[in-house]
């Protein structure tokens, strides 16, 4: 190859290397387009209403993690406003704002589609922070936070199995809040083995049996963490995975999910910290405390947080409902949105691979 081969072959990779940091630097985050398409058919002979299923639970705005940049909602194909509403948890719930209702044999399709954008840490700079400040539906999290999940009401059971789990609380307390978070988080890693489970099980059968997927442990560990006065909340995880694909048919249900895997984690508040990730389940190195820095909401991208759970029962948010009168089809996808900064260095690495062949086989 000739000298003015050899510099250009050196210009256009000191060329990608400078794209590729400067992509990497200046992109703050990566947009996620989510769908959910309900198709609702009326089988009886009268009027039905709009069934729970057919209604969206929105992402919330998390400073720092995650924002809703737009949302579009069609019914039959048409758009249309949209009325807010809030679930028990506080969740934001939207669905069309066009008062109808299904007529009998009637079919009728409403599609949300949002696009979230979930903030990215670059190679060499933490973007994302360890912890944050605030959730905005909860004002005060020591007086909200510190009651029992639903029908699990150990606050006025005193039997054996309740019994056995404050003991553990107990002996789980540290000096501090904080402290004792790590050692809540630290015995669930070291005793609970992961299995996965069809519905979410009882705080006193995990420990009754060691076992337990993301949502039985997460239910766990804020059991525990309540029952020293600590609050916390598990938050509902949309995981992508481009090649995820789930589907379910039974009764008058049909279920699909496409690009996203389901997750939970534990966000536990602590005293001039804020909320900080507790996973147990699914996070990235090996280091001390690892479930804290390494949970997947503060180091991938691939994380949306689509809502929480507060005081409701964490089995009301696993399954859908299937009616007599009624025929649900849900059909729900993420998408990540094309990143154009990345064709670039793809294209600029095409040629450099193009001069390096050259100056090989010349």
């Amino acid at each position: 190859m000739t000298s003015r081969g050899s510099s250009l072959l050196f210009a256009s990779m000191i060329m990608l290397i400078l794209t590729f940091l400067a992509r990497d630097i200046a992109l703050n985050t990566v947009g996620y387009r989510y769908e959910l398409l309900v198709t609702i058919e009326n089988l009886s002979s009268k009027t039905q209403l709009l069934p729970r299923e057919a209604k969206m639970i929105l992402p919330p705005d998390i400073p720092g993690w995650q924002r809703v940049a737009t949302i579009n909602v069609e019914v039959n194909g048409t758009p249309t406003d949209y009325v807010i509403s809030h679930d028990y948890d506080r969740n934001v719930l939207i669905n069309p704002i066009t008062p109808f209702k299904i007529l009998p044999h009637s079919q009728v399709s409403i599609k949300y589609e949002v696009v979230i954008k979930v903030a990215r840490n670059s190679l060499f700079i933490r973007k994302k922070p360890m912890h944050i400040d605030e959730i905005d539906c909860i004002k005060d999290p020591k007086r909200e936070l510190i009651r029992p999940l639903g029908e699990w009401d150990w606050s006025k059971n005193n039997d054996h199995k309740w019994k056995r789990l404050k003991d553990l609380a107990m002996a789980l307390k540290g000096s501090n809040d904080l402290e004792t978070v790590f050692n809540v988080a630290e015995w669930v890693v070291n005793n609970i083995k992961y299995v996965e489970t069809e519905t979410v099980l009882p705080p006193h059968t995990v420990y009754e049996k060691r076992i337990g997927d993301c949502a039985d442990q997460s239910t766990f560990i804020v059991t525990l963490l309540r029952m020293l006065g600590i609050p916390s909340l598990i938050a509902l995880g949309l995981v992508y995975s481009p090649l995820a694909d789930y589907s379910v048919h039974e009764y008058h249900l049909g279920l699909i999910r496409k690009g996203f895997n389901l997750h939970a984690f534990v966000l536990a508040y602590v005293n001039n910290i804020g909320w900080i990730p507790i996973d147990t389940t699914a996070y990235i190195g090996k280091d001390n405390h690892a479930f804290t820095k390494g949970a997947l909401i503060v180091s991938t991208d691939r994380v949306i947080i689509g809502g929480f759970i507060i005081g409701s029962n964490p089995n009301e948010y696993e399954t859908f409902k299937a009616y007599n009168s009624l025929k649900l089809n849900v059909k729900i996808s993420i998408k990540r949105e094309l990143d154009f900064s990345l064709f670039l260095v793809i294209g600029e690495a095409l040629f450099v691979i193009v001069l390096l062949l050259k100056r090989i086989f010349a």
